[in-house]
């Protein structure tokens, strides 16, 4: 009688041989699938990157499952950085009709988009956890235990001002997982960090160099999370004077001329603009940054993942949900107004442009002490 196939082998493709190309009824590298697993997070950046915490609470929970992750393009490359995802779909007709065909034993949608909540609602699985739609077409939730997640978005008291749960304790509790203090983190491949201590030896920037990064962008929607370009110029000015670091001037493509405009301005050899890069790069990049100043951003989720120390500003978006797990100092803006979740301030100066550049100094300051930052990365 002829042998079936192990269709259920997490290495199993169907049109070619698998990774190990042995005779797969007979093959000593079968691993069978006990749960299949779909995670549904599309936007931003940011909120993709540190929803792959949930990761390692799957891992512990389902360590023979394959994890499914669906994300808008963008995402993709972000989501290839990170362990523990075994296939990532682009959001796409073709993929929402791919997954209409499957079926999950367990949903987790962290997303509130329109599409997030339709596909959740469609995709075929054994349980489902986070946000829903019901009949009316209103946001809902799968479980009792997605209903404080549903309240932050509702309560404004809550969220603003009396929550003390980090996103990833939220997101841990919406799927009902232990929350342990897993965090996120991707790895850099060593090839884009080749690249970017090269493109930053041009410039001057060495192995042994002490590096501050200064992000200055903020995303689209939050234009009230920009620091004022007066402000950065001396901020940098104070870095410049007090220490004998480098400075980075870092954000995506629509801050490259904003960079270049800023570090002309303050003309100092020991200023760097680098030119807009692909995500692995970006990343390479923020990891080389002893030392990362940003708004609440995709920059500052990334330093966050890749161990840089972080001095992040608060004013109009809420600094509770955010963990630095130890390796950084949030500065929050005391305007009574603050956070607000307005995309355009109503003010004359806005809550961040009131944050003086010398209380930001004092938490870099604070940061180039910590032990283990004194040498430059590549001393440690």
């Amino acid at each position: 009688m002829k042998k079936q196939l192990r269709m259920d082998c997490k290495y199993y493709i169907g049109e070619k041989p698998c990774v190990f190309g042995n005779d797969c009824p007979s093959c000593l590298s079968y691993y069978p699938i006990q749960k299949r697993i779909l995670i549904i997070k599309l936007a931003a950046l940011g909120d993709v990157l540190r929803t792959t915490a949930i990761l390692k609470g799957l891992r512990k929970r389902y360590p023979a499952s394959e994890i499914v992750w669906i994300t808008r393009p963008n995402a993709q490359p972000l989501l290839k950085l990170v362990a523990g995802v075994d296939k990532v779909y682009s959001l796409s007709e073709e993929s929402i009709l791919t997954l209409s065909t499957e079926r999950f034993d367990f949903v987790y949608n962290f997303d509130k988009e329109e599409v997030a909540l339709s596909l959740a609602v469609q995709v075929s699985a054994g349980r489902k956890f986070g946000f829903s739609k019901n009949l009316f077409g209103r946001l809902d939730i799968f479980n009792s235990s997605s209903q404080y997640a549903q309240r932050l978005g509702v309560d404004d008291q809550l969220k603003f001002h009396n929550n003390t749960k980090s996103y990833v304790e939220i997101i841990y509790e919406m799927a009902e997982l232990p929350y342990y203090g897993e965090k996120y983190d991707l790895t850099v491949p060593h090839k884009n960090l080749f690249t970017i201590q090269r493109l930053l030896e041009k410039h001057n920037v060495f192995e042994n160099d002490f590096v501050v990064g200064i992000n200055t962008g903020a995303g689209d929607k939050f234009q009230t999370k920009l620091y004022s370009p007066h402000a950065m110029v001396e901020l940098c000015k104070i870095i410049l004077e007090k220490t004998s670091a480098k400075v980075l001037l870092i954000g995506g493509e629509k801050e490259e001329r904003y960079n270049q405009q800023l570090a002309r301005q303050i003309a100092s050899q020991r200023v760097v603009a680098p030119p807009s890069l692909a995500i692995p790069d970006f990343c390479a990049l923020v990891q080389r940054c002893n030392i990362l100043v940003s708004a609440d951003s995709f920059a500052m989720h990334v330093g966050v993942a890749v161990g840089t120390y972080v001095v992040a500003f608060f004013g109009p978006t809420v600094a509770s949900e955010v963990s630095f797990f130890g390796k950084g100092e949030k500065i929050i803006a005391t305007a009574p107004c603050a956070p607000c979740y307005l995309q355009k301030c109503k003010w004359p100066v806005s809550c961040i442009q009131a944050i003086p550049p010398q209380r930001i100094w004092q938490a870099v300051e604070k940061g180039m002490g910590e032990p283990t930052l004194r040498k430059s990365k590549s001393q440690r």
